[in-house]
């Protein structure tokens, strides 16, 4: 876990292009919390809070898809996206 302010701002910056700060965040907040630098601390939150309100709104749209299929006694398979995480995981996050 690294200590310095500039090694957090890269670990950030990787975990931002590789699509992992929400579950950084959501698995070591405490760590971060307390070594990284504040301004980091925040973007990885802020990341998660984003992140998080975007599943929620991809859930809550596929909800209304699913029934309809189900209706329709179609059988449809989630493959991707926070929806598969939350039924894989229980964690849209954990993607």
């Amino acid at each position: 876990v690294p200590d310095a302010p500039a090694s957090w701002e890269a670990v950030l910056a990787v975990a931002e292009a590789e699509g992992c700060a929400p579950l950084c965040w959501s698995r070591g907040a405490a760590v971060i919390r307390s070594r990284a630098p504040r301004a980091v601390a925040d973007a990885f939150r802020a990341r998660t809070i984003a992140v998080a309100a975007r599943a929620a709104r991809q859930v809550e749209s596929l909800r209304g898809t699913l029934a309809a299929l189900e209706a329709a006694d179609a059988a449809p398979v989630v493959l991707k996206g926070a929806p598969l995480a939350l039924l894989a995981h229980g964690d849209a996050l954990v993607r």
